[in-house]
């Protein structure tokens, strides 16, 4: 376990031995999966399970950033779980730049520097990646991409800006690896734009909270280590 700012966290460490224990022990969910409902953890690794494939998350950052919502876009070859996501002519809800940056999603990363330069105690810097209409959008044209990530907030604490990532699923192998690559992306950001106004101000940690994380029984090789 890690303590911030007082209170004692499970970290990644925790998380993946919880999830070896459950798959040795045969506590699967009903889906099959070994699975961890309402985790919350401090994300100080990059990876839990499996190495990044640090090739790939790059690729997929520039992705990100170009804000484009189609996966044939994503430079180099499209995985195939973006093609098996996509609907017909390819177009998707998830590219995570799309819900931080973009003019269309209503500037919120913006916003959130504003928010925080102006109000260092605000509990307002939120970035809201999901909306009402998603159980329609999700399923558009033969899509099926109901966004993972509820929201990333920020939030200053003792002159350190913390993270917190909100998903309603994420899966654990390969999942959050990428999901993280992206979101440490944007707190460094974050951070550097708060610098601007809040000289000293220093980086905190991550905290990661997912309503459902879980391995799939196609990974279960890697608990067995």
């Amino acid at each position: 376990m890690i303590k911030i700012l007082g209170v004692n966290y499970f970290d990644c460490d925790d998380i993946k031995n919880t999830l070896i224990e459950k798959y040795k022990t045969e506590q699967f969910d009903a889906t099959g999966n070994v699975s961890i409902l309402a985790a919350s953890f401090v994300a100080n690794k990059p990876f839990i399970i499996r190495e990044p494939n640090y090739e790939y998350v790059e690729r997929e950052i520039q992705w990100y950033l170009s804000e484009s919502l189609n996966v044939h876009d994503i430079p180099g070859k499209t995985p195939k779980i973006w093609e098996d996501v996509s609907d017909k002519d390819g177009f998707i809800n998830s590219n995570y730049g799309w819900t931080t940056f973009s003019e269309e999603n209503y500037n919120q990363f913006d916003k959130v520097v504003k928010e925080l330069s102006e109000h260092k105690s605000s509990r307002q810097g939120v970035i809201i990646f999901i909306r009402p209409t998603m159980h329609e959008d999700s399923k558009r044209n033969g899509m099926h991409d109901f966004i993972c990530t509820y929201c990333y907030n920020f939030k200053i604490e003792d002159n350190k800006l913390y993270m917190i990532v909100n998903m309603r699923s994420n899966d654990c192998v390969y999942g959050y690896d990428n999901d993280y690559a992206f979101a440490n992306y944007v707190f460094d950001k974050m951070l550097e734009e708060l610098r601007k106004t809040h000289i000293d101000l220093e980086k905190g940690v991550m905290f990661w909270r997912a309503d459902n994380f879980h391995v799939y029984p196609r990974h279960f090789k890697f608990l067995e280590n």
